[in-house]
């Protein structure tokens, strides 16, 4: 086997390009000392020295996996929808935090199949109340 090693020899410095592949299709890969940017038709993947990683698409973008997937943040994590949100699990699902807010602007609603139940030391109703045993 060989390898195809390429070391600079040039100072760090930022915005240089140290490699630049370039394709008849337009698609490109450039590398320099502050990140890496692959860019495919309107797909643009940056990764960034510090580890910072950006992906951006105007097209649709898939993530699979065949075992069990984890996405962790050390900090907040944001999942944001322009149009409709779905989380669906085909067999228990699980929402847990120190404190759980669930807001709807226009109307909510909790159903269960088999059952429903509301717990807590404390429960308030606020608003209009209104009962049916179906």
């Amino acid at each position: 086997d060989q390898e195809w090693v390429y070391v600079c020899p040039d100072d760090k410095k930022s915005g240089v390009r140290r490699a630049h592949f370039a394709f008849p299709n337009g698609n490109k890969a450039t590398l320099d000392d502050d990140k890496f940017v692959m860019e495919m038709g309107e797909t643009r993947l940056t990764i960034k020295h510090g580890g910072d990683v950006e992906l951006a698409s105007a097209a649709n973008v898939s993530i699979q996996s065949g075992g069990d997937m984890s996405l962790k943040a050390g900090g907040k994590l944001k999942l944001e929808a322009g149009s409709s949100f779905a989380l669906t699990a085909q067999t228990d699902a699980k929402l847990e935090g120190l404190s759980v807010t669930v807001k709807a602007q226009t109307s909510a609603e909790v159903q269960g199949g088999a059952a429903a139940s509301l717990k807590g030391p404390l429960v308030t109703i606020g608003g209009n109340v209104s009962f049916s045993p179906s």
